[in-house]
């Protein structure tokens, strides 16, 4: 059965079984364990396609992500990062969230390239207003369904607005940390809004080594996904930091009550 690396950076403890539950983050139907491939990662990219950004804007996007993932195909698999699962979903509003790459094993250079051709070819599907709390949401369970077994899980936000629908964006990043994922990174693209990195860092950013990298405009995009990337996949083993009693105390709750609910998955 997969056990995700759990978040110790817990807030609202004594609240967040209920919510999670309610969600549905604590319930989806995990893969057989024995069917698992071992991954060092298991990345999301929530890619921000909203009205916001134009075509110009949306290309050199795109291309940016094509070219990162072509110029880091050596350090795939025996290169230094190790096997990388990666999943890709297009979001924009409070119902515009898609995945248009299901999760994609890369791990050589070969595969790198092979994904990176993919993702370069991905046409512009939405142009609503901006919803990345909604967007965390809907990317956490595709985390357990899977047929990846990570030692961490990790998603990566790029975008150039800030929320202006759709769900809380800071309890969609707290939810997302209490439900398994150790980290959520930002790329902001400072564009229309020169104080959208502190948006990020304050509301979407968080968990063990999380950060946020921004850009200045879609002309320094490439190369800021390229650094932000190589930052996140590099493997390494995140350490526990320390918490009140309290928070171990429900910490230890929200464990026990996801384990349970996993083992009865397992023997039913």
């Amino acid at each position: 059965m997969k056990q995700p690396t759990i978040n110790l950076q817990v807030r609202s403890c004594s609240i967040l079984i209920p919510v999670l539950t309610g969600l549905g983050l604590l319930s989806p139907q995990p893969a057989p364990a024995a069917s698992l491939i071992p991954v060092n990662l298991e990345l999301q990219l929530l890619v921000d396609v909203s009205g916001s950004i134009s075509n110009e804007e949306y290309r050199l996007m795109i291309a940016g992500y094509r070219n990162s993932f072509t110029n880091l195909a050596p350090r795939f698999g025996a290169g230094g990062f190790g096997d990388v699962a990666v999943n890709t979903v297009f979001w924009s509003g409070k119902d515009e969230q898609t995945v248009v790459i299901p999760w994609f094993l890369i791990n050589n250079s070969a595969s790198a390239i092979e994904f990176a051709n993919t993702i370069g070819s991905l046409k512009q599907i939405f142009d609503g207003r901006t919803a990345p709390g909604t967007a965390i949401n809907f990317a956490v369970p595709l985390f357990e369904t899977n047929k990846f077994e990570g030692k961490r899980w990790v998603i990566n936000v790029s975008g150039d607005n800030k929320q202006n629908e759709g769900a809380s964006t800071a309890k969609a990043r707290d939810r997302a940390l209490a439900a398994g994922v150790i980290a959520i990174n930002g790329l902001p693209i400072l564009n229309d809004d020169r104080n959208l990195l502190s948006w990020y860092q304050n509301n979407l950013v968080g968990g063990q080594n999380s950060f946020a990298l921004a850009a200045r405009d879609f002309n320094e995009f490439g190369t800021a996904i390229e650094q932000k990337l190589a930052r996140e996949i590099q493997p390494s083993e995140p350490v526990p930091e320390p918490t009140t009693i309290l928070g171990s105390l429900g910490f230890g709750a929200i464990v026990s009550y996801w384990r349970r609910k996993r083992n009865n998955h397992r023997n039913s």
